[in-house]
């Protein structure tokens, strides 16, 4: 799931080093972006090592990585295009300027949500193997910004604007869309996953000038912030009974990167410097969280960060699978 973070992209706001306290046997992956020369290069990082992706030294952003088997996939956009990249081979997706968020791999099959433009506004779709569904009627910019296929099922979460420039939260199961907000306040999400018959997603809704981090079960709202300070919320995952849900918050001056459990918030950052968490998983009690802290592209384990980038260039770390 997850995911680059463009926060307002049409209103105003758009790697590892091994961890030896980890199992041996734990691979963790994480894609994202370095800042160089004013040009924003794609990479991966598998136990600290980084790839950069190929075609990637123009302008370019990975935004969700998945893998599977030996293989290992990463969607972004290259200089205006949608893409994806399997084992450093890419992918365009579109024949107009576009945007990958998220991808799935499942069976083979490899689904991409993201949006592209057609000269009037920005259609939310995905594609399978390259192939696109629409999921908006391209007369108000909309956005797929996370996907996720359970069973036969294709569920992707995303916005869309509305003749009054308000921006609601929905989802789309197979194409048909519920609405998760009313369309009377702005409304944004980044994240979706689907339990046996429960659907999470993660947002955040504006509350007058600021932004509430809230997320959905059923199309139930459960806010995790109180309103008096922006917070967005990034990503989702649910195990056993447990909500864990990922993203930051101003402390008044400065973003804090955090997680909710159960909607109990635990800090990442010490609020010195502005600092953003993108993605999330948890595997055997651990709680990995991946973005960045300043200049330094990062991940925390049960809240104990690791650099994965050397502070010489602004560096962000998007997206992190654990195996």
């Amino acid at each position: 799931m997850k995911k680059l973070l463009l926060v307002f992209l049409f209103l105003s706001l758009f790697s590892c080093k091994k961890d030896d306290n980890a199992n041996p046997t734990r691979d963790i992956y994480i894609c994202g972006d370095e800042s160089i020369n004013n040009m924003s290069i794609t990479k991966y990082w598998k136990n600290g090592v980084a790839t950069i992706l190929p075609d990637s030294t123009k302008f370019a952003f990975a935004n969700d990585i998945q893998v599977v088997g030996n293989d290992i996939y990463v969607a972004g956009y290259i200089s205006g295009s949608a893409v994806y990249w399997k084992n450093g081979v890419v992918t365009k997706l579109g024949t107009k300027f576009g945007f990958a968020d998220a991808l799935t791999v499942v069976r083979n099959d490899v689904y991409v949500a993201g949006y592209e433009d057609n000269d009037v506004a920005t259609v939310a779709k995905y594609w399978k193997n390259g192939v696109a569904t629409n999921l908006s009627n391209a007369t108000q910019f909309a956005l797929a910004s996370a996907i996720t296929v359970v069973g036969n099922d294709v569920y992707v979460a995303g916005y869309e604007n509305s003749i009054n420039n308000v921006t609601t939260v929905k989802y789309w199961k197979n194409g048909v869309a519920t609405n998760l907000t009313d369309g009377t306040k702005s409304a944004y999400t980044y994240a979706i996953t689907v339990i046996g018959n429960d659907i999470y997603v993660a947002g955040y809704e504006s509350n007058g000038p600021k932004f509430v981090a809230k997320y959905w079960k059923n199309g139930v709202a459960t806010n995790l912030s109180n309103g008096t300070k922006d917070a967005v919320t990034t990503a989702i995952t649910v195990v056993g009974n447990d909500i864990y849900v990922a993203g930051y918050e101003s402390n008044g001056s400065k973003f804090v990167a955090k997680y909710w459990k159960n909607g109990v918030a635990t800090n990442l950052s010490d609020g010195t410097k502005d600092a953003y968490a993108y993605d999330m998983t948890v595997i055997d009690n651990d709680v990995y969280v991946v973005g960045y802290d300043g200049v330094f592209a990062k991940y925390w384990k049960n809240g104990i960060s690791t650099n994965l980038s050397d502070g010489t260039n602004e560096t962000h770390a998007r997206s992190i699978i654990v195996k």
